[in-house]
C-alpha cells in the first residue's frame, strides 16, 4: 500500500493561481514604493505585468523596476516576470 504522500507527489509542482500571483505582486511592488497597489490594478500576461494607476506612481514603478523584479524572483520562482509597465 501507498503512503499517503505520494498521491499528493503530483500537486507539488502546479504554479500558483493568478489571485495568488497578484497577491504577491502587490504586496512587493506596495513594499517597494510605499503606496498601496490594488490586485484589481493588476493585469498579468506571460511574462508581462500590467499595472493600472496614476502616471506619477508609474514612474516611481519605473525607477525601482530592479529591485521589484529581483523581490519577485525570490517570492515567486516558479513563474517568471521580466517586466513591469
Amino acid at each position: 500500500m501507498k503512503p499517503l504522500g505520494d498521491f499528493f507527489q503530483r500537486f507539488e509542482n502546479l504554479p500558483p493561481s493568478p489571485k495568488a500571483i497578484r497577491e504577491v505582486i502587490s504586496s512587493v511592488v506596495s513594499g517597494v514604493i510605499n503606496y498601496e497597489i490594488n490586485e484589481g490594478d493588476i493585469k498579468l500576461d506571460k511574462e508581462t505585468v500590467y499595472i493600472k494607476t496614476r502616471p506619477l506612481i508609474k514612474t516611481e514603478i519605473e525607477i525601482k523596476k530592479q529591485a521589484i523584479l529581483e523581490l519577485l524572483v525570490l517570492k515567486l520562482p516558479k513563474k517568471s516576470i521580466t517586466n513591469i509597465r
